[in-house]
Order: structure tokens, then sequence, then C-alpha cells
């Protein structure tokens, strides 16, 4: 999209964004929002806190929580607004956050991060895919061993029968709290604190 398509979608959701700052702010209240588009698909963005006096900058370092208060609420506010303006396409695409942090602009060092990897990605949901996976080849497999081999009607029934209780449903059943953990995480940002090392 060009820079006025996308001032124009903001603006749907943001009505005082203006040009201005790198290519266009957006005034969150206590903070303010700069924007510069880096390509034709993407936005970089920093949020700053803006004084009494409506000026942007570091706030004093007595203020620091608050002012990492302000960021987080002003980050939330704007990041589901830039959801709803800008999504594309047919289907509606999400746009998608690749990375968000809190800095302190003494340091430049990072005191909060924002989780942007989906637990559907994670380390423990490969494994729960996985083991998925292995249940049910195991249960084909088993189900086509009944199959091969000679049994009755009634007792080749009860066995597939148990292997598709015991194996499917483990398969079914072993990724559901990734799931649970998706849902959980994709209705609310989750910050964590970032240990600095010296």
């Amino acid at each position: 999209m060009d820079e006025a398509t996308v001032l124009a979608k903001v603006k749907s959701r943001f009505p005082k964004a203006a040009i201005g700052g790198m290519d266009f702010v957006i005034p969150l209240g206590d903070c303010e929002a700069e924007f510069y588009r880096t390509n034709s698909t993407a936005l970089e963005f920093h949020v700053k806190p803006v004084s009494s006096s409506g000026s942007t900058g570091a706030p004093n370092p007595a203020r620091a929580v608050t002012a990492a208060e302000m960021l987080v609420r002003a980050t939330e506010t704007l990041w589901f607004g830039l959801e709803q303006s800008l999504r594309t396409g047919r289907w509606k695409h999400r746009p998608t956050l690749k990375r968000c942090s809190i800095e302190d602009t003494y340091t430049t060092t990072t005191l909060l991060a924002r989780e942007t990897q989906s637990p559907l990605l994670s380390s423990g949901a490969k494994v729960a895919y996985a083991f998925s996976v292995l249940y049910l080849v195991a249960a084909i497999i088993l189900t086509y061993w009944q199959f091969a081999t000679p049994h009755s009607k009634d007792v080749r029934q009860a066995n597939v029968l148990g292997i598709a209780l015991a194996l499917v449903v483990a398969a079914v059943s072993t990724p559901a709290p990734v799931f649970m953990s998706w849902r959980e995480w994709k209705g609310s940002l989750s910050w964590k604190y970032v240990r600095s090392t010296p």
C-alpha cells in the first residue's frame, strides 16, 4: 500500500493521525506514535511519552515505571487499532507484529518485550504435533495389522475400536493445551521483563 492509503486506513481508527514525524504520527493521550514505512508491506513505529508541555522525549528517571506503564497501555491501544484498520485482501488478513519492545532511552537497553511468537509455533507445540503424528501413524499401522491377520469379525471390530479410542483420541487431545494457550495469547498482549546482562 502507498503512504496515502495507509494513512487513510489508520485514520479510520485514529482520526487524529496526521503527516509528521518520520512519515505520520498518531497522538495517544499521554504518548505519541511515529511511523515510518520501511517498504510497501512493513511499518516501523516508535511510541514516546509526551510531557505536559507537549514535547516528546525521555521522562525523569524517577518516573520510569510510570512511563513504562503509559507506553504499554498506549502500545496495546495502538496495536489493537492497527490490527483492525490495516486488514487487507478479500479475507481481511490481519497485520503481524514482528518485534515490539520498550527501551530505556538513557542506556538503550530493552526493559520489556512483547511476546510476538504465537504459541502455535513454539517448541512445545512442535513436540505436541510430533506426538500427534506418531499416534496417528501407530493407529494406522495397528489397524492395518488387524485386517492383515486372521480374526473373527467381532474381535477385529473390538480391536479397531480400542485402537481408535486409545490412539486417535490421544492424537487429538495432545495439542489441545497448545490451542488453549493460543486463544489466551491472542486475546491480549503479553509482555515480559528482559534481564539485561552486565
